[in-house]
Parts: structure tokens; sequence; C-alpha cells
């Protein structure tokens, strides 16, 4: 309600009568005013304070906020456009506030967006999220590019007019919206034109009033030629009583670079002073900017109070993200909306972090608390958090401090978006790349890229090698097709224009050849496989990649095979057998001459014809065996007989195996035929030969036996009547008659050695014993004490190695050592026999050393000493028939071994002989360097 003033014109004299004839009247009238006066008085403080809360949020809430926040007028006219919003659409909000809001549509959205944006305003819906049904989800940059967005947008009226608001999120470049609102922190302030702030730069040096907008210069009564005339002041402008609260404020701004909020009147052109809210932040050198709210009339306040109170609701609701507001310290977190993302806060908590944040991030997330706090900065951080459902996810939360008119902090407000899919995405995506680039570095396959310029954009280190570089940066940037493509094999250059690869990724398909040849470095050239495939971009090639091996190899692996080929056509052809190759369906590849010969086809071309139309009469037991070996088998007969269609039975061999293909299955089949009648023949004549040889040699041996056997005993009554001649007659006779006498003596007892002995050759082999596993060291002990009356005579040394088990008969093996013992101590030198015995086994064989010290044995007779009856020295030297080494040859051939000698004359020798190892050890071997007897 107003109150006339006594002085005011238009009140008569008597209209001011009552009061002077009513001094009590007028005193209660005074009294009723000024209490009015105080009450407004209050109201307008208490509008104030909660005007200065409210802007406070708000000015919080657009400064932190990561999305971009338009508002507009029902006729589209942009009134508020943020940081986020200048940076997402590369536009800042001196160039767009007032301009209509189609300049950040695409041209064929306009028309459908407007009308859309009347529909909703017509529905008085507060809130809507805007889909693919409602709204533009293509935003327009200043440069003319487009981006994909997610929109929400709410309404609200103000003064009688709707007012719009939308929250638009860059979805496909969220981190660089984000991280363009840090750097375009300092710019918030500068560019925000709304109707109910003012706002003004100043000069800190000079205190002048450098520009400001037209809400500032119309609340205040100055024109924009007063400012541009450069004489209004930060000073000038202010009260004296407000002065020191001013420079304290700016001494605050050079420090932090931040200033207010705090409350201070300016003088109006007219001289009149009007109550303002400021806040302001430094945008770096000697320049500021200040945001001014006026808070003189209550109904203004109320309307921006309500107005600011609508923004903020609108804001926090249509937002996708967690909200939250954290004590000055952040010991409490007093109130978190999750959005579904994470659990809400309604109660003030205090424990919130072992709740909230992930035990490995904990320390993070304090640390850069305690940095926004220090600094009273913005905090930000991305750090995993616990989701609604207990899993963990990632957030990227952003919070700003809520000063006092002090500076202090009163509060923290923040924003946190889930980016736990994007985090997912990246990881994802490193992990590919992690397997691609190992895909590339350890992949035989050379692997170059290249952009639409041709340029090499990577390489994989198979393509340096084949390439013959040394690092990559030798390809990198440089044109692919002037250093590995120039020229054709013979040298022909090839233009960039006719290279086959080039010509597919410019036509944006793939390409693939076996058929090009590739340049090194040093100039050399290979054949070479290669592959090209375009990269593409929304359906434009963009580049491409370019696989390729060298197939040098396989250039002479196929002439190889190519050679291979003629020389099995050739081989076949001129086979000396009858030899034919099929396919799978018994048609002709290849035939020998020899094959035409024998089944009279003369010089008649088979290749391609049927087996089975060449020779209809081919009996079913032929065709199963075809059948069989297309299956995979291998079909043989030595000797199959069967009758010729004259009447006449002919033997054949024959072969029948499957071929195989260079993939592993079967290609057909081959068949070998020889005609074997005459060595049938043959064969048949050497068996009976063969047979009648071993019924001579059994009956040789059979009188061999007889007559040793029976010759000994009309040799003994000869031997012991010329004895007893010798005995009763010696010295009664003439010296002749004595002579002759002993001669035969000497004669008989010859006999009687060399029957012995013929005896014993011929025993070998005949009723012989069963073969047992032996253990050679047992045998040799019972050689040794056969010997030990010559052995200790002669003063010889008989050692041995380990000796192992042997499947033989025990007699003969005994023999054999005996008389090889025997031997090495017959055939001693001037020193006493030394003789060792080893062995050392081969696989399924064993080889034995019997070595002495002896005379030794000329190379020319080592093969002689073996023979029956051959000696090397007189009796008279060396006594003895020359039939012990022949009896141990026939014992070794009869077990299925070999035996030798190893000598020099005088160096004496080694026999060797080869016996088949036994399969079980009857005992443990003897140890070895065991020693039979020492010399005296």
């Amino acid at each position: 309600m107003a109150i006339p003033h006594p002085s005011k014109p238009g009140l008569s004299p008597d209209a001011r009568q009552p009061e002077e004839s009513h001094p009590g009247g007028r005193c209660e009238l005074a009294s009723s005013a000024e209490g009015q006066l105080a009450r407004t008085t209050g109201e307008l403080q208490g509008a104030k304070e909660a005007l200065k809360q409210s802007e406070d949020r708000l000015a919080g809430i657009i400064e932190s906020a990561m999305d971009a926040i338009i508002s507009v007028d029902e006729q589209q006219n942009i009134l508020l456009f943020n940081p986020a919003a200048e940076k997402m659409f590369g536009t800042s909000a001196r160039d767009v506030i007032g301009k209509r809001l189609e300049h950040l549509i695409p041209e064929r959205f306009r028309a459908a967006h407007a009308q859309r944006v009347r529909n909703f305003g017509e529905t008085n819906q507060t809130r809507r999220q805007m889909s693919g049904g409602m709204g533009c989800l293509l935003g327009l940059r200043a440069d003319g590019t487009e981006f994909p967005a997610e929109i929400s947008i709410s309404q609200m009226e103000a003064r009688g007019q709707k007012l719009f608001t939308a929250i638009v999120r860059d979805i496909s470049e969220r981190k660089r919206v984000e991280d363009a609102l840090r750097e375009n922190h300092a710019r918030l302030q500068r560019v925000l034109e709304v109707q109910t702030v003012g706002v003004l730069f100043l000069d800190l040096t000079t205190g002048r009033l450098v520009d400001a907008n037209d809400t500032f210069l119309n609340l205040m009564g100055y024109s924009r030629s007063d400012v541009e005339a450069g004489e209004l002041t930060w000073q000038e402008l202010t009260p004296p009583e407000h002065l020191e609260v001013s420079r304290a404020e700016f001494r605050k701004l050079a420090a932090s670079g931040r200033v207010g909020p705090y409350e201070k009147e300016y003088f109006c052109k007219d001289g009149t002073r009007q109550w303002l809210l400021f806040a302001g932040s430094s945008l770096g050198g000697n320049s500021c900017v200040e945001f001014c709210v006026d808070i003189a009339d209550r109904k203004k306040a109320e309307a921006a109070l309500r107005q600011s109170e609508e923004r903020l609701r609108a804001l926090v609701n249509a937002s996708s993200d967690v909200v939250y507001r954290m004590s000055p310290d952040w010991c409490e977190m007093q109130q978190l909306d999750g959005r579904g993302f994470i659990a809400d806060t309604t109660a003030p908590i205090s424990d919130w972090l072992p709740v909230y944040i992930d035990p490995d991030d904990q320390a993070m997330v304090t640390q850069t608390i305690q940095n926004a706090i220090r600094n009273k900065s913005v905090f930000e951080l991305e750090h995993r958090v616990r989701q609604t459902d207990g899993s963990l996810g990632w957030t990227l939360s952003r919070a700003v401090p809520r000063l006092d008119a002090s500076g202090e902090i009163i509060e923290w407000f923040g924003m946190a978006s889930n980016v736990t899919a994007r985090k997912s995405a990246e990881e994802a995506l490193r992990a590919s790349e992690r397997r691609v680039r190992a895909l590339m570095e350890s992949t035989a396959e050379a692997i170059l890229g290249d952009d639409l310029q041709g340029n090499c954009t990577f390489c994989n280190p198979a393509a340096l090698r084949l390439l013959g570089y040394d690092d990559q940066a030798e390809l990198l940037g440089k044109n692919l097709h002037a250093a590995v493509h120039q020229s054709q094999r013979d040298g022909t250059p090839l233009t960039s224009k006719d290279c086959p690869i080039g010509q597919a990724v410019r036509g944006g398909y793939p390409f693939h050849s076996d058929d090009l040849v590739l340049w090194r470095k040093d100039g050399t050239c290979f054949p070479a496989e290669c592959w090209a495939h375009p990269v593409l971009d929304e359906a434009s090639a963009v580049g491409s990649v370019l696989t390729f091996l060298d197939i040098s190899e396989r250039k002479r692996t196929q002439a190889s095979l190519l050679e291979s080929e003629q020389r099995l056509r050739l081989f076949i052809e001129y086979a000396p057998a009858a030899l034919a190759m099929f396919d799978r369906d018994m048609r002709y590849l290849h035939a020998s001459r020899r094959w035409q010969a024998d089944y009279g086809l003369g010089d008649r071309d088979l290749k391609g014809l049927c087996h089975y139309d060449v020779f209809p009469e081919v009996s079913e037991q032929w065709k199963e065996v075809h059948r069989r070996g297309l299956a995979g088998e291998v079909l043989r007969s030595e000797n199959d007989r069967f009758e010729r269609a004259d009447g006449s039975m002919q033997w054949i061999k024959w072969e029948v195996r499957p071929w195989y293909e260079t993939g592993g299955g079967i290609g057909g089949i081959v068949i070998f035929a020889e005609e074997i009648t005459e060595r049938k023949r043959a064969e048949e004549e050497l068996s009976r030969k063969v047979e009648d040889l071993a019924r001579s040699n059994r009956d040789l041996e059979q009188f061999a036996y007889v007559s040793s056997h029976d010759l000994q005993e009309p040799l003994r009554m000869v031997a012991s009547y010329t004895q007893l001649l010798a005995e009763r007659y010696r010295g009664h006779l003439d010296e002749n008659a004595d002579k002759y006498i002993a001669y035969v003596v000497e004669g008989t007892t010859r006999m009687q050695t060399l029957i012995h002995d013929l005896l014993a050759f011929s025993r070998v082999g005949r009723n012989g014993r069963e073969r047992q596993n032996l253990d050679l060291g047992d045998v040799l002990d019972e050689a040794a004490e056969n010997l030990k009356a010559s052995i200790e005579e002669s003063h010889a040394v008989l050692t041995r190695g380990k000796l192992p088990t042997v499947h033989a008969e025990r007699s003969q093996m005994v023999q054999l050592l005996q008389n090889l013992i025997g031997n090495a101590i017959k055939f001693r030198g001037e020193n006493a026999p030394r003789i060792s015995i080893s062995a050392e086994c081969r696989g399924r064989q064993c080889v034995f050393a019997v070595a002495d010290n002896g005379i030794g044995i000329a190379a020319e007779y080592r093969e002689r000493v073996f023979e029956i009856f051959q000696r090397l020295h007189t009796r008279a030297e060396y006594p003895g028939n020359g039939i012990g080494l022949s009896i141990c040859k026939k014992i070794i051939e009869q077990h299925g071994g070999r035996i030798w000698v190893e000598s020099e004359p005088g160096q004496g020798a080694t026999f060797k002989f080869i016996l088949p190892a036994g399969q079980i050890a009857s005992k443990k071997p003897k140890e070895s360097a065991h020693v039979y007897a020492t010399s005296a």
C-alpha cells in the first residue's frame, strides 16, 4: 500500500486539515505506517536472502552442469546459453543470445521441431524426455557439422510468458564436452545473458566499466554510449559506505579468481540508488566479469525467486545425472538422488565413503576431495561406485563449492554421470587394440595400411621383414605404391592409376590376387599374394588394409610340382612294369608303355577313358579290389595264379594302393602288375635244388658223424697196440724200427685228435637243447673253470666288464667262450696273456668283444682263420687242427649273429660277435674288471 506524502502535489489544504486539527490521529497513522514499513522491510530482507540462496544454487548448478542448458521464450528466442552449450555447438552465448533456436538445428528438422515445441507448450506438461518421436535428435554446430544428442525439455511460466529449458547431451563427444566445460569455466559468467541478471565487464586496474549487457544498462538508466565513453567506473558507481566492501571483494578476486556473492548499492544515472547482488569471476589478465541481480523491489524479487526455483527444479528433474549435496568438509552427504544408478540418500549420512565408493578408489577420492577443499576449486574425478544392484560401476563426478559473502565454503553441489558403459567400451576397445596389436605383431602375414592418398599409416613386423626395412619409421607416411609396387615384374613402370590395388580401394570393394610382384628396399622383388580391403567410414572409403605373403616358395613348389608331375608321367610311361594310374571313377590318368603292350592296347590314348570301358570283361572280383583300394586299403599279391584265355597258366605279382591329393583325400588308385611266370618256375626249381642240397647236407653230416664215431674204435686199437710195441720193443730193434713205431704213434694220436675235432664240429647244431635267457657272466665262469689249468699254467689274467643276458643254448655259449679264450692263451706272445671280455648292447642286439695281447693276425688272414682246418702256423709252433674258430663261427651263425676279428700283427687280436639280447635278465650282471687269475 502506498503512503501519501504531505508534500506530494494533488492534496488540498482541506484534505490536510483533519490531521492538523487531530494530532492524535496523525500520530496513530504515522505509527501504523511505520509498522507497515517495518514489515515490508523484513519481508523484503527475507526475500533477498531467499533470492540470494536460490541464485547461488542456480549459479552453482549452471556452472557445474556438464550438459548444455538452453532457455528460450515462446518465440524460440534464446535467453540462456551455458558454457556447455557453447562448446557443444561451437559458438558463444554472445553470438546466439536473442537469436532463434533454429540456428542450432539442421535445416531439414527446423519446421518439425518448432511445431513439436508448440504442441508441447499446449499440453501444459512441465517436463518431457524427447525421443525419436518428438524433437530433434541431431544438433548443428557453428561449423556446419551435426552431432547426435539426447534432449530433455521442461516448460514454466514467468510473468505470463512460457519459457522452455532444454538439457542437451552430446552422446558422441561427452568426454570432450566435459573437458570443454572445465576449459570454458572462466568464460561462463562472461557470456551468460538472461533477462533478470545484469552482466558487466570491469578493468581491474582502473576500475573502468568496459562493457555491460542491456539488463544492467536498463536497470541503472545508462545507455551504451555512456559505457563507450569510458567514464563509468565501479568506484564512481559505488556509494562511499560500500567502497571498503567492494575493495575487499576485489582483493579476494585477485587471490582466488572468484568474488561474491555480496550485496551493495550502485548509483543510477538519475542519482537514485539501486540494491544489487553481485558475484564475479576473473577472466585472466586485468579483466573480470560480474553478475548482478536487482533486489530492490520485493515483487520483482519474489518473481525472480519463483523463476529461479522453477529453473532449479526443471534442471534437476530434466537431468539424468546423479545430483548430490555435501557438507563443506565432505564429512557428511546431505542429499543424493541416485537416478536408479546408485542408492538414494534422503537423510544426511556420515559414512557415505565405504557405502558408495569402491575400496580401491577410496584413497584417490579422498585425496581429490582434500585438494578441492584446500583450493576451493571444482572437484572432478572418474571413479568406481557401488551400484544399486551391488555391482561396481563407473561415474564421472563433478562438484562445485558454494561460498558465502566472506568466501568460505557453505556446501558442495555436485552432479555425477553414469559412465559405466563408456568405460566398458573403452576397456573393450583397449583389449581389442591389444589383441589386434598382438595379432599384427605375431602373424606371419605382412600387413600394411594406407590412407586415400596411398600414404602408409601402419605396418607390422612381418611387412618390414619381407620388404627389407629395419624400422617402421622408414615406411610411415611414405607412398606405398611408390615404395613397394611401382613396377611390374619385368621392370615396366606401373602408375598408381593403373594399380589394381588402388582401383579396388578407390572403388570400395575388396581385391585379391596371387600374381603380383612387390619390391623390397634393396631393389629386389618377389612374387606375392595380396588381399586389399577398404576401410569404410559411413560407407565411404577412408583408406585400406593390405595383407600379403611372399609366395616365392609356393611358386618354386608349383614349378617343382609341375616338374614332378612331368617326371611322374615319364616314370609311369617308361616304367619297365605294367603300371597305370586312375582317378576315383577309374578313368586313366597315366599308363606305362609296358601296360599297353602287356594288355595288347598298342598306342591307344587311354587318358580319360574308363578302365571298365577298355576292359568290359573285368570280373566282379577285380572290381571289388578296386573299390577297396579307393576306400584307402592297400592290396597286394606276390604270386597270383590264373588261367589265360588260351588255357595256359600264368603267375602275376600285383599291387593296388590309393594315391592322395594335396588336401589329404583319396584321388584314385595305382595298379602295378608284373608277370612272374618265369620267375615262379625258377623259384620252384630253386626250391627243389635247395631241398636236395639240404638233404645232401644232412646225409653228409650224418656220414661225418658216423664216420668219426666208428673210426675211433679201430684207431684206439691201433694206437694201443702201437704203444705196447713201443714200450716192449724200444731198444731191442734197430733205430729205424723205433723211429717207425714213433711215427705210427704220432699219426694215430693226430688222427684221434682230428676225428675228435671233426666230431665236435659236426655236433654243433645237432641235438641242440632249447635256447633260454642266459647270464653271460655265469657262462663265462663255467668256461673259465674248464680252462683253469691252462690259465694257471700260462699265468693269464682274465678280466671282464658287465655282461648282459642273451637268448642262446648254454653248452654252445660255454664252448664259444672257451674256444676264444683258449685261442688267446695258445697264440700268446712273450708276455703273460691278458684277456678281457666286454659287451655293448645296441637296441635288440649285443656286441661282444674278446681282446688279447697275443701275436695278432695279418689283415689278409682275418677271414681265413674261420675256415675249417685252416692253419697259419705249423704244429711245431702252435698245436691244433685249425677247427676251433670254425666251431665258433658255426655257433654264432646258428644263433642269428656274425663273428669277425680286428687285429694287427704284434698288436693282439679282438674277436667280436653279435648275438640277440635276452628279454629278461636272470640275475644282476657281474661287476666290471672282475679278475679270474693273476700271474705268479
